[in-house]
């Protein structure tokens, strides 16, 4: 091996594992005035524009030196707090697994959190901000907003997606939801399709849920999977399967939301289920939706290279970049 081919080879091969790990954890949060959004960056998370210009960045992830490949450092889990006075961002390596929390508006760092021993996969908060629920490995934990202190841990099977009501959390595991009340009572709820889907490819087989979502009365809850399977589960008294959603085709990310009836987004997908479901073909992926009676952003793909994911208005994107396909009736 030459000296230059030499150089050449431990210059790459951090950056080809740096790519692939960015390629593992893809968070982003819209802040509840839709003005802006935390997206992942080389050396730390980076607060970006509506129009998906680069604002600033927020703290400096890695530890030590960028690129050596055990030292590489990414962002895991963001989340805004509802009142979007508060920013959360999970940070993890080889070395350290750390959540920090940041004023939003002044970057000021609050307190810091590093006591996890695995990579924190999901954050919420409650909705009057008070405490913060991340889970990581087998347990979830729930701190207090103001000085990060532990209120209450949770055994669970590993976590990969989380939602907090006023009345539960729920997270998402391989195949199935666990809802855990004030009280600690919990229950646990499958998310596996009964039947083969040859068309869709998927298979009655557990997979990751990748997020979760509530609706406003707190009566329905609806999770997604990895391969855009969609469970949604009435509240109304405990936790019970009520319908059940299914890609036309194979998917690799997916979102859902409430807002008058639930959306699902998957990659150039979006349905609208109501009392019917409707589909629409979209020009652009959804990376993230953000949805309250009052608001209701998407965090779209963009096309131009380099730039960060910008926000639109949801209804004004579904009425000028979808086109209904299917549905209705």
């Amino acid at each position: 091996m030459t000296q230059r081919f030499r150089f050449l080879f431990f210059v790459a091969l951090p950056l080809i594992s740096g790519c692939y790990i960015a390629e593992l954890y893809q968070r982003r949060a819209i802040h509840p005035d839709g003005l802006r959004t935390i997206q992942p960056g080389m050396t730390a998370p980076q607060q970006v524009s509506r129009g998906g210009s680069l604002l600033t960045g927020y703290g400096l992830c890695t530890p030590v030196f960028q690129f050596i490949p055990t030292a590489y450092c990414d962002t895991s889990a963001t989340a805004y707090s509802f009142s979007g006075e508060t920013l959360a961002i999970a940070n993890y390596s080889a070395y350290h697994v750390s959540l920090q929390l940041f004023d939003s508006a002044s970057k000021r760092p609050l307190w810091s959190r590093s006591e996890f021993n695995t990579a924190i996969s999901a954050i919420a908060f409650s909705k009057d901000d008070r405490t913060v629920h991340v889970t990581s490995g087998y347990a979830l934990y729930i701190l207090s907003r103001e000085n990060g202190s532990i209120q209450a841990t949770h055994a669970i099977r590993t976590g990969h997606s989380l939602a907090v009501s006023e009345k539960a959390i729920f997270v998402g595991h391989n195949g199935s939801i666990t809802m855990i009340k004030a009280d600690g009572t919990r229950t646990e709820q499958s998310c596996v399709p009964d039947r083969e889907i040859l068309t869709s490819g998927i298979r009655s087989t557990p997979a990751e849920i990748v997020d979760i979502a509530v609706s406003e009365d707190e009566q329905s809850m609806a999770a997604i999977d990895i391969r855009g399977f969609v469970c949604e589960f009435d509240l109304s008294d405990g936790m019970r399967l009520k319908a059940a959603y299914y890609p036309n085709r194979p998917t690799f990310t997916g979102q859902v939301a409430y807002r008058n009836g639930l959306y699902i987004a998957r990659e150039q997908q979006l349905s609208q289920v109501k009392e019917t479901e409707q589909v629409y073909e979209c020009i652009q992926s959804l990376e993230e939706m953000y949805a309250t009676p009052q608001a209701f952003y998407g965090l779209v793909r963009s096309f131009e290279r380099g730039g960060g994911y910008p926000i639109v208005d949801m209804d004004s994107f579904i009425e000028r970049r979808c086109k209904a396909v299917a549905g209705g009736g």
